[in-house]
C-alpha cells in the first residue's frame, strides 16, 4: 500500500501537468479544499487468501482533510488532517516485529481470538478531481498515537496466554520499520451535490499489540496487516 501510495502521487501529478497543457476552461473549483469523511470498512471471512480461516476485521473512521488546490484549474490537490480510527479483529495472527525484520518466515506469533484498537493520526491526503465531481486519491497516517485495554493472546512458542495493549505510538516510517497503528486508504469519491459525497475505498491497516513482558529475543510487540473495503460519505465545509 505504500508503494501503491507513491504511484499515486506520481500518477496525478502527471495528470495535472498534462491537464494544464490542455487548459481551456475557467478556474471553478475552490483553491481550498476543507471536509469531513466518515467510513466503515471490513474484511470478510477469507477476504484474502492469505487470511486465517474465520479471520475477520472491521475499522470506523473519521477524519478532517484541508487540500489545497495546485494550478490554474486547481483539479490535484494535495493537504493533511487528522483522524481517528477504531478497529476490531477476530481470530487473527500477529507476527512478531523483531522476526518481520530479521526473518519473516519465522514462527513467532500471538492468536488473538479478539483484537480491538484506537487510534489518532496526522494524515499526509492526495487527491485529482475530474469533471468537477469525481475525485481518485489516497490519504495515509503519518505520526499519533493509539488507545485500549488490556487483551491477551495465545502465544505459539510456549502455548501460553499473554497480556498486552495496543502499541501508544504511532510512527509512519516504511514497511516493516513502521511503529504501532496506522491507516491507509486508497479512494473513489463522487459529489453528489456541492456539498454532499459518498465514496468507494480500500484500507490498508496496520494493527500493533505490546506486550507487557519481553518475549523470544526480547521483543514485545506484535503486529498484523488488514486489507479491508469500504463505503463512506463525505461533507464539504
Amino acid at each position: 500500500m505504500r508503494t501503491s501510495f507513491l504511484i499515486l502521487i506520481i500518477l496525478v501529478s502527471f495528470l495535472e501537468v498534462s491537464a494544464q497543457e490542455k487548459m481551456t476552461e475557467p478556474v471553478t473549483l475552490p483553491r481550498t479544499f476543507n471536509y469531513l469523511n466518515i467510513d466503515f470498512a471490513y474484511s470478510p471471512k477469507n477476504f484474502l487468501p492469505s487470511s486465517t480461516p474465520g479471520e475477520t476485521a472491521w475499522a470506523g473512521s473519521f477524519s478532517w482533510n484541508y487540500l489545497y488546490g495546485l494550478g490554474k484549474k486547481r483539479d490535484f490537490k494535495i493537504g493533511f488532517g487528522l483522524r481517528f480510527t477504531t478497529f476490531k479483529g477476530k481470530n487473527q495472527f500477529h507476527n512478531s516485529v523483531k522476526q518481520m525484520k530479521v526473518n519473516p518466515d519465522s514462527s513467532d506469533y500471538l492468536f488473538m481470538e479478539s483484537f480491538q484498537s484506537n487510534f489518532i493520526n496526522a494524515i499526509l491526503a492526495v487527491q485529482y478531481t475530474f469533471f468537477n465531481r469525481l475525485d481518485i486519491g489516497g490519504n495515509i497516517d503519518l505520526i499519533g498515537f493509539g488507545i485500549g485495554g488490556t487483551q491477551k493472546g495465545f502465544y505459539e512458542r510456549t502455548l501460553k496466554s499473554e497480556s498486552g495493549a495496543p502499541s501508544n505510538f504511532n510512527l509512519l516510517l516504511g514497511g516493516v520499520n513502521d511503529k504501532g497503528n496506522l491507516n491507509s486508504k486508497l479512494f473513489a469519491r463522487y459529489w453528489i451535490t456541492e456539498t454532499f459525497a459518498a465514496e468507494l475505498g480500500l484500507h490498508h491497516v496496520f494493527t500493533e499489540l505490546t506486550t507487557y513482558k519481553k518475549l523470544y529475543k526480547d521483543n514485545n510487540q506484535f503486529r498484523h496487516i488488514n486489507n479491508m473495503i469500504s463505503l463512506g460519505v463525505s461533507i464539504f465545509l
